[in-house]
């Protein structure tokens, strides 16, 4: 179920850089999709120390 849910989201991450690269590249574009590429990191992070906390 994680993974489905994961490559779901990894098909939408490579979509959109298909989409920006078919496009006029701009910097703008670059930086968004940076940006969500950050994110989806971040928020990965997040979940994984959430299902996987390491004691201290």
């Amino acid at each position: 179920m994680l993974t489905d849910g994961s490559r779901c989201v990894w098909d939408g991450v490579s979509d959109m850089a298909d989409e920006v690269a078919g496009r006029d590249s701009t910097l703008v574009g670059t930086l968004l999709l940076g940006v969500l590429i950050f994110g989806l990191g971040a928020a990965a992070g997040f979940v994984a120390r959430l299902l996987w906390p390491h004691p201290r």
